[in-house]
């Protein structure tokens, strides 16, 4: 058992194994992915600013396990939202 686990070929790995690798995730993030997590949502109101913030903070977190990842994604789908009801509206306002 021992002499398999060290066994570094590929022999007897299962065919799941290669169509899935393991990739580590970071238990803590960066201090600016944090913080871009928080920024991102104290200013989705804001309709392009706030999406530019998110999608920053998502590839800063995308391998970070944890509050920052989840708070990213949230903040993310609010300016996305945000982002879009400011184009419809601006869309279907009469021009003067």
């Amino acid at each position: 058992m021992l002499i398999w686990l060290l066994d570094s070929s590929d022999e007897h790995s299962v065919e799941s194994d290669r169509a899935h690798p393991i990739q580590p995730i970071e238990s803590q993030g960066s201090l600016f992915g944090r913080v871009f997590a928080v920024l991102c949502v104290a200013v989705f109101w804001a309709p392009f600013v706030g999406l530019g913030l998110s999608i920053v903070a998502i590839i800063m977190n995308y391998r970070v396990a944890g509050w920052p990842r989840v708070v990213s994604r949230i903040g993310a789908v609010l300016s996305a939202i945000i982002t879009i009801v400011f184009c419809i509206l601006l869309a279907i306002s009469p021009a003067k």
